[in-house]
């Protein structure tokens, strides 16, 4: 299959099998044919309403069939959709709308309304439209203005804003296709493979692989809300309409192993589970396919925004690999892509030793939107830097073991947060860590190792029972690393920092234990700045 744009695969597929389910969302189905009507009478009109060739459209929804009809109409305009959180406050969806300096919003009433009240905060307006009932009743638009190129932007797609404010990566038809593509090939996707997601579709794993990848693969797609409270309901749907490929971030795995009853869920004929988006642990892999009766189905991987999507994955059928200390592999570059690991200095390294991850290839990112410096950063000489640790194997496996301004710098040693994560949450009392590096005003320019910890919620321990977890948390990481922590800072539920796709903010956590900040304070249950265990 060769395709230019994602705009041809749509015209492509809704010629060849007009009848063929693309998308059911939430039970609410639509054809190829009928979403091809449907989005040119979308964008007929947006159109109509003066958005042009380049407009950035904010699409503030949540996942629903107006969402992709909404996607496919900007882009058929030559506009350029950029889907935001709906979930996140007014205030901060406008700092992004700013960043994009975006011409139009696509969102719903109460939405509207919220973000008009705090656009008046800033002395600004807001233009927003709901396309509510427009694929019904307007007409549609004429093709012949439709002239899409592969060198136009497809999207604009926000940064996890792990180390800052987040940034919006331009994509192209042409990285997009290709990205896609690759996918396709890798994958090995069959005819009669059936897709099933709940990943948010602001998140770049939601949106390629299950909003424009469905198309070209010419598989459907069953979307369900982002809710962790969907994880059976996506189990269930998964079960009942045989799904063959999925795919998530390693904490949806992990907490479904716990908390989802596997009576009357079969997962027999899923053959993909791709995990990504934040360190992967075996641990999770090993729990999630014992308790539904899997095995090798989930395939670890690493991608980012700047790289459209995934860059690495394990593939069907490989066995899963460790580094000497433990580190899960990533898997061997999509096609179309190459990886190398260079030192502080740009030098090469060579297998094994690590460094910063470097990728190459056709869907790697233009760049970022209205922000020439950043995209200096990050793009040099066809490469892109990624921030990130890693390391490559002899024969081609990568090894991520996290972003540079994460690691922990104790005593001449550099320490990889997860390998104390890891060590943590083994402990049966807790829900969720993450380790940070901090320098106490000694004049000592080592950092010291500091363990923030959640408790599981059904555990409620009282004072001498926190304290017998944090002896065993320091016990767990000094036998891990060899290092043991400064502080252990027992918190309640929910109060680690994280990113919307549930991405460890490490800067922000280090800012609150270093300035005592109240939300963190708020949390404690047991330790905190100064009190040593």
């Amino acid at each position: 299959m060769h395709y230019s744009t994602i705009i041809d695969v749509l015209f492509a597929q809704a010629e060849d099998k007009p009848d063929a389910l693309i998308y059911d969302v939430d039970h609410d189905q639509i054809t190829y044919g009928q979403l091809l009507e449907d989005v040119l009478r979308v964008a007929k009109f947006l159109s109509d309403k003066g958005v042009e060739r380049g407009d950035r459209c904010a699409l503030i929804l949540p996942t629903s069939l107006d969402f992709i009809r909404a996607l496919y109409a900007a882009q058929m305009l030559g506009a350029i959709p950029v889907a935001i959180n709906p979930g996140l406050p007014p205030e901060l969806i406008f700092r992004r709308l700013n960043i994009i300096l975006c011409n139009l919003v696509i969102s719903q009433g109460d939405i509207s309304n919220e973000l008009n009240l705090a656009a008046e905060k800033n002395n600004e307006h807001i233009s927003a439209l709901s396309i509510k009932g427009v694929a019904e009743f307007s007409p549609a638009i004429n093709r012949s203005v439709i002239k899409i190129k592969p060198n136009d932007t497809a999207y604009l797609q926000f940064t996890s804003g792990t180390t800052g404010e987040p940034r919006a990566a331009v994509v192209t038809h042409r990285s997009l296709v290709a990205c896609i593509k690759s996918s396709f090939n890798l994958l090995e996707i069959k005819p009669d493979d059936i897709l099933i997601s709940w990943v948010p579709l602001f998140y770049d794993l939601g949106l390629i692989r299950f909003i424009f990848s469905p198309p070209y693969f010419g598989c459907p797609v069953y979307l369900l809300q982002p809710s962790i409270k969907n994880l059976r309901n996506w189990l269930e749907t998964a079960s009942r309409v045989r799904a063959t490929i999925t795919g998530g971030v390693d904490f949806a795995y992990r907490i479904a192993a716990r908390i989802v009853d596997p009576k009357g869920i079969d997962l027999g004929a899923l053959r993909i589970a791709s995990d990504g988006g934040e360190p992967v642990r075996r641990s999770t892999i090993e729990s999630f396919e014992k308790r539904f009766g899997l095995s090798g189905v989930i395939r670890p991987g690493f991608g980012l925004a700047e790289a459209t999507l995934a860059v690495t994955c394990v593939r069907s059928g490989e066995p899963l690999r460790e580094d000497v200390s433990g580190n899960l592999s990533c898997g061997r570059p999509y096609e179309g892509y190459e990886i190398k690991i260079i030192d502080e200095n740009g030098k090469d390294l060579q297998p094994g030793l690590r460094g910063e991850i470097l990728v190459r290839g056709e869907a790697v990112f233009s760049g970022y939107f209205d922000n020439v410096a950043a995209t200096k950063k990050v793009l040099k000489n066809d490469w892109l830097h990624t921030g990130d640790i890693g390391s490559i194997d002899k024969d081609g496996y990568l090894y991520v073991l996290g972003r540079k301004r994460a690691l922990i710098k104790r005593a001449g040693a550099l320490i990889i947060p997860r390998e104390i994560e890891e060590a943590t949450d083994r402990i049966k009392e807790i829900r969720f860590s993450a380790a940070i590096g901090y320098t106490p005003e000694t004049g000592d320019r080592t950092e010291q190792i500091v363990v923030v910890a959640e408790i599981r919620p059904e555990a409620s321990p009282s004072e001498p029972d926190r304290s017998a977890i944090a002896a065993a948390i320091v016990k767990a990481v000094t036998m891990a690393i060899g290092f043991s922590p400064y502080d252990v800072v027992l918190v309640t539920p929910g109060s680690i920092p994280r990113t919307q796709n549930g991405k460890i903010r490490y800067d922000e956590l280090r800012r609150l234990y270093s300035t005592d900040g109240p939300v963190l304070r708020e949390a404690i249950l047991y330790g905190g700045r100064g009190d040593r265990v």
